[in-house]
């Protein structure tokens, strides 16, 4: 890091401008970086708060943060503001629910699904998070934000919005959407802002849901967007969590039987799930469920570094229960504590890709200075390099949206 320090400065010899912007571009594509992912929770989402402060009181936020569920109301309300002003969001107060969420037993009930506890959950994401879009949160925070969404209807694709992707989307019904259980809220329409600055609903047609039930870590998405090559991951869904506990006891014979028991569980389960699925009707709410149980534990749920609750055995039923704020301050400091034994190590893994993205934005800030100055730099503007890196994304996950957002993208 100290040598990267020494290339970037002014006077370091033997190097010309357009050769070390080119130098720490490539370099930084090539050396990867790290990113933050939350996964979804319900409102268990207080403990990823516990873990965005423990990280945040060190510098050691990545630049790139993912979110579903839960993890999308804590990955949008960082990513819509200023470091500086991160400290209000510890706020018990602040993060309090003012309205009563049901619990999954209650809305089971035959009459429950409606929009009042919907319209509930909407007043709540518009008082944590402000109505502007990816683009402008990135032009605020600097934090590259991702937020999983799922589609409503079968045969269609998930959806990973960001600044890159979907720069005029509304952060706030990316979050809504993200947020809806399928079977217990309803799917939500995505909106986004037009060229004249009007709202306007992005692709009309489609409703999105929970995005945790497609893709809670979306790993692939955010290597190929992002060069990203190591995931730090805050876990705290309650119904994948005790098929990961066991991860961190080690290698011995309860170990062996511990793992060996919950896979057997977790095969058990998905056998089981798939034969109830069968006599369904596709639009009855258990088959939602069992289609969301089976989209749940198929998935990966683990990175390079793990960041789990002490407590690995969590009550799902509670998931959507209002917290008090003795409630939200114990599962902060869970976060805390479950973050603690981590931070030397996440700050010695991404010391590095963070020392070279900050270069850059340095030479970037520096080159835009230069060009406004009239001076002469011999080389791409960061925009046309972004573009170059876009051209070269996978077109399957690099879904961007057409000049007018109320076109429907192909």
């Amino acid at each position: 890091a100290a040598a990267l320090e020494h290339l970037a400065k002014p006077r370091a010899k033997g190097i010309t401008m357009p050769e070390k912007l080119d130098f720490f571009h490539r370099a930084n594509l090539c050396y990867g970086q790290s990113a933050l992912m939350l996964s979804g929770a319900g409102t268990y989402l207080f403990s990823h708060v516990g873990v965005i402060k423990a990280l945040w009181e060190q510098d050691l936020i990545p630049d790139v943060l993912s979110g579903a569920s839960g993890g999308a109301i804590v990955a949008a309300v960082v990513g819509t503001r200023k470091q500086e002003d991160l400290a209000e969001i510890f706020d018990p107060d602040f993060l309090s629910f003012d309205g009563q969420i049901d619990s999954i037993i209650s809305r089971l009930t035959p009459g429950k699904h409606g929009t009042i506890v919907d319209s509930n959950l909407q007043s709540i994401i518009a008082r944590l998070i402000p109505d502007i879009t990816f683009a402008e949160a990135y032009a605020i925070s600097g934090l590259k934000i991702n937020i999983s969404i799922a589609p409503a209807e079968k045969h269609q694709k998930s959806r990973l919005l960001n600044a890159v992707t979907t720069p005029n989307v509304m952060v706030r019904e990316a979050v809504l959407a993200s947020s809806c259980i399928p079977g217990l809220f309803n799917p939500v329409t995505l909106a986004a802002r037009n060229v004249k600055g009007e709202r306007v609903p992005y692709l009309p047609t489609r409703k999105w849901v929970d995005g945790s039930l497609s893709e809670d870590l979306p790993m692939k998405r955010l290597s190929r967007l992002y060069g990203v090559n190591h995931n730090i991951v805050s876990q705290t869904n309650p119904l994948v969590l005790p098929f990961i506990s066991a991860e961190r006891a080690g290698d011995g014979i309860i170990s062996t039987i511990t793992q060996t028991s919950l896979d057997t569980f977790k095969s058990w389960g998905l056998a089981a799930s798939h034969l109830l699925q069968r006599p369904l009707n596709d639009r009855s709410t258990l088959s939602k469920i069992i289609n969301g149980y089976i989209s749940l534990v198929s998935q990966t749920y683990t990175g390079d570094i793990n960041i789990l609750p002490a407590q690995r055995i969590l009550n799902p039923t509670t998931a959507l229960s209002v917290r008090t704020p003795e409630e939200i301050m114990d599962l902060m400091h869970e976060g805390e504590r479950s973050t603690w034994p981590h931070i030397e190590r996440i700050r010695v893994q991404t010391h590095v890709s963070s020392t070279l993205q900050r270069l850059v934005n340095s030479l970037d800030k520096s080159l835009w200075r230069n060009a406004l100055n009239g001076g002469a730099t011999g080389t791409r503007k960061p925009a046309e390099r972004l573009k170059l890196v876009s051209d070269s994304t996978d077109s399957e996950t690099l879904e961007f949206e057409a000049a007018d957002p109320s076109v429907k993208a192909s």
